[in-house]
């Protein structure tokens, strides 16, 4: 037999394999055998049957054949129906092998309770589809394993289910107030998923009553019935004892559903109302509506609602209550005032009727202050006046304010056909209290005095040489004088627009007695501040404040200029009309006189002693500066030292003499020693008479 040589054997064999006369040959890596499919399938039955319970790999499969990895897998895949092999990717297993990998799997889920196929892919380094292959036949034949949608990769004994569910069930019957979720879920050994899944399974079973859930997964709030219950009882305690409830209260006992639907579903639609913050009982409504249907002239309908109700919920149940009687009765006529006031219509025509009287005593005050060239068209009614004109009558401030809209018109007519009417008592004052006039004309006379009393202490003033004693001075006028002014001026502006006296006792602008006025007590400075300050921090809308107001501000600045001259020469209060003007020579004469007799008169009465010289040496010093400047001084008797200092000049060396003794005996308290030059100084006081 002839030898075929290797060379060119080779070549019959490769051109046989690229014609495709010769098929199912493979040759090795080595390039010095060629194998075909049978010796491949006999090696690897060979090959994976010594592994017999292991997995075999294609790469191994390839490397112990020296052939490519495609051409072992290419053979395997005819192999596996007929060997009863598990392929999966490059593995190739045994039902041996495959049957110890699912006892294994077994053995883990039944020791833990559940397994993770993720995390044994990882651990037994098999592919995710051949474990999730094993374990879903495991399933199918077996019941007591079971596998969630929600959770796929998760395999769980049904004993292990039943016992988180235990613990998640014994968990939520320990709480008694609502509870966050995620809390829970931290404190139980439950994956997270699981937990949130078996929750939601057993809050949805339809024997579960301890409650329900508020929320999503970790966002969720755990409700317990009890919680329920008991803040629900709660909510209808309050709602029955006090007739009312506002939405924040509900909302604060309760906040998993709308104060509405909680109050809705307690109760029948009729029994309640719905405000714009609170439930009220339908009860209460009809207490406040039999109120309302009673009265004849007005009512506060907050002095018979809840106190927690608002301004608006107020005036929306005074809308309901007067809709209500608009339906069923149109013979009372009522109007809302809002802020919870409702009034008879029928009291509002009587306040205007009853007006009249104080309307004409109005219109009579203000053509004096106008003088008698007013014109009638000048003279005006505001809304502080008809404010007014209803007080008079026993309506409250703040109803009448509020009937301002309903009234104005009407007052308006009224008060201009009075203006236009002639009286013949056209001088008459408005009040016609006898009291009220008495201490008017009282009080209008200490201003008058005053008023001088101002004036030429200021002209005196100038007549000092020493500019510091001028100062003193003027400090002196603005501190007593000008803050008496204006203290007699709140008294007066009281009187002037009050109806009698009554209305004075009662004024809350006043903090002093009527005997204060009465008997003109009230003369220290300090107090006559306070009732300054006191008259306008009250602010009472019942007195125009404006003047003294403005005066007050002068005063604080130190401007008596301008308060000599707009107050008591300009007279823009319109108190002196009847007064001659201060710079008139009349009213200085005639105020000398005044002076010069009172001090003349108390020089007189005044006994000579060591008590009474310091009183005495005041009344002198007075007498001769008013002789020797013909103007009256108004000073107290610390201002002694300059006034002698000023009228030295004027005097004789004796007399020089005498009041510098007397002043020093004073000083040294040497007062027994010169009580023959007390009576020297009564004398020479006595020689100052003006007339």
């Amino acid at each position: 037999m002839t030898v075929v040589p290797a060379r060119l054997f080779v070549q019959f064999i490769q051109q046989g394999l690229e014609k495709g006369f010769i098929n199912d040959i493979t040759k090795t890596l080595d390039g010095e055998y060629y194998c075909n499919d049978q010796y491949i399938e006999k090696r690897i039955s060979e090959l994976v049957q010594q592994n017999g319970k292991c997995k075999t790999d294609v790469e191994k499969l390839a490397e112990h054949l020296c052939i490519e990895q495609h051409s072992v897998k290419r053979v395997i895949q005819h192999m596996s129906a007929d060997k009863r092999w598990t392929v999966c990717d490059d593995l190739i297993m045994t039902q041996d092998c495959v049957d110890g990998i699912k006892k294994d799997l077994k053995s883990k889920i039944d020791g833990s309770g559940s397994l993770s196929i993720i995390a044994q892919t990882q651990q037994m380094k098999l592919p995710y589809s051949l474990l999730k292959s094993v374990l879903d036949d495991t399933i199918a034949v077996d019941g007591q394993y079971s596998r969630y949608p929600q959770i796929p990769d998760v395999i769980f004994t049904k004993t292990y289910i039943d016992g988180c569910k235990e613990k998640i069930m014994g968990a939520l019957k320990q709480y008694e107030e609502p509870y966050p979720v995620f809390k829970l879920q931290k404190s139980q050994d439950i994956q997270e998923d699981m937990f949130y899944l078996l929750l939601e399974q057993i809050v949805r079973d339809a024997s579960f009553d301890l409650g329900s859930l508020r929320g999503k997964r970790s966002r969720a709030i755990f409700e317990p019935s009890s919680f329920k219950e008991r803040q629900l009882s709660l909510i209808k305690s309050i709602f029955e004892s006090n007739d009312c409830i506002s939405y924040n209260s509900i909302e604060n006992l309760y906040n998993f559903a709308s104060p509405a639907d909680l109050i809705a579903d307690s109760y029948d639609k009729g029994s309640f109302l719905s405000l714009n913050s609170c439930f009220i009982k339908t009860t209460v409504k009809d207490k406040a509506k039999s109120t309302i249907e009673s009265i004849s002239e007005y009512c506060d309908v907050n002095n018979v609602l809840p106190a927690i109700l608002t301004f608006e919920d107020v005036n929306k149940v005074i809308d309901t209550i007067l809709s209500e009687i608009s339906n069923t009765n149109n013979t009372i006529k009522l109007i809302d005032l809002d802020g919870g006031y409702v009034v008879n219509a029928a009291y509002v025509q009587k306040l205007i009727a009853e007006s009249n009287n104080y309307l004409r005593n109005l219109s009579r005050t203000l053509k004096q202050k106008l003088s008698k060239n007013y014109a009638s068209s000048s003279i005006n009614l505001g809304d502080n006046d008809i404010i007014k004109a209803f007080e008079s009558l026993g309506c409250p401030h703040n109803i009448a304010e509020r009937l301002l809209p309903f009234s104005r018109n009407a007052m308006l007519t009224q008060f201009s056909d009075i203006s236009q009417t002639p009286y013949i008592e056209t001088e008459a004052i408005v009040s016609g209290d006898e009291w009220i006039l008495e201490q008017k004309t009282r009080t209008l006379k200490k201003l008058e005095s005053l008023r001088q009393s101002i004036y030429f202490n200021d002209q005196a003033k100038e007549l000092f040489r020493d500019a510091a004693v001028q100062k003193s001075l003027e400090k002196y006028i603005l501190k007593n004088q000008c803050t008496e002014f204006l203290f007699y001026l709140v008294i007066y502006l009281v009187l002037d627009q009050s109806y009698n006296k009554a209305e004075v006792s009662q004024s809350a602008s006043l903090c002093i007695k009527l005997e204060d006025i009465e008997n003109q007590s009230i003369v220290d400075a300090k107090q006559q501040k306070y009732v300054i300050s006191y008259f306008i921090r009250e602010n009472d809308h019942r007195y125009d404040n404006t003047h003294v107001i403005s005066i007050e501000e002068m005063l604080k600045k130190k401007k008596l200029d301008q308060f000599i001259a707009s107050i008591l020469i300009k007279d823009q209060q319109h108190l002196f009309n009847s007064q001659l003007p201060l710079a008139s020579e009349r009213i200085k004469k005639a105020a000398n006189e005044i002076t010069n007799k009172q001090l003349y008169h108390q020089l007189q009465q005044l006994p000579v002693s060591a008590q009474t010289v310091p009183q005495m040496l005041h009344l002198v010093s007075l007498l001769i500066f008013q002789k020797v400047f013909q103007l009256p001084l108004y000073v107290t008797g610390k201002f002694v030292p300059v006034i002698l200092d000023e009228i030295r000049p004027h005097l004789s060396s004796k007399e020089q003499e005498l009041l510098d003794t007397v002043h020093l005996s004073i000083i040294n308290d040497q007062r027994q020693e010169h009580l023959q030059h007390y009576e020297s100084l009564h004398d020479l006081g006595m020689k100052y008479k003006l007339i």
